[in-house]
């Protein structure tokens, strides 16, 4: 199996998500937050203002923690997100 595979690549997202919220911020929870916002795109309710929030969130996270070593990461995520929304 190779990560870049849809299913399993949702499955390690909704993990760090969990994780996350189970056991309080990281350095890498911005990367989870990030990822799991395009998911808003493609599920049952379609609610691209929840994904743009959350990129958001992610973008803030990153500087509250100061989480360097995701930094450029989640910028690419969350910008990429933020472009197909607006």
């Amino acid at each position: 199996m190779k990560l870049s595979e849809p299913a399993l690549l949702r499955s390690v997202v909704l993990r760090m998500v969990q994780i996350t919220l189970l056991d309080g911020l990281c350095d890498y929870s911005p990367v989870a937050f990030a990822a799991f916002s395009p998911f808003y795109l493609r599920e049952a309710e379609q609610d691209p203002v929840r994904g743009y929030r959350l990129a958001k969130l992610s973008l803030r996270l990153v500087d509250n923690l100061n989480a360097t070593a995701c930094k450029a990461n989640v910028n690419y995520v969350a910008q990429e997100f933020a472009a197909w929304v607006w």
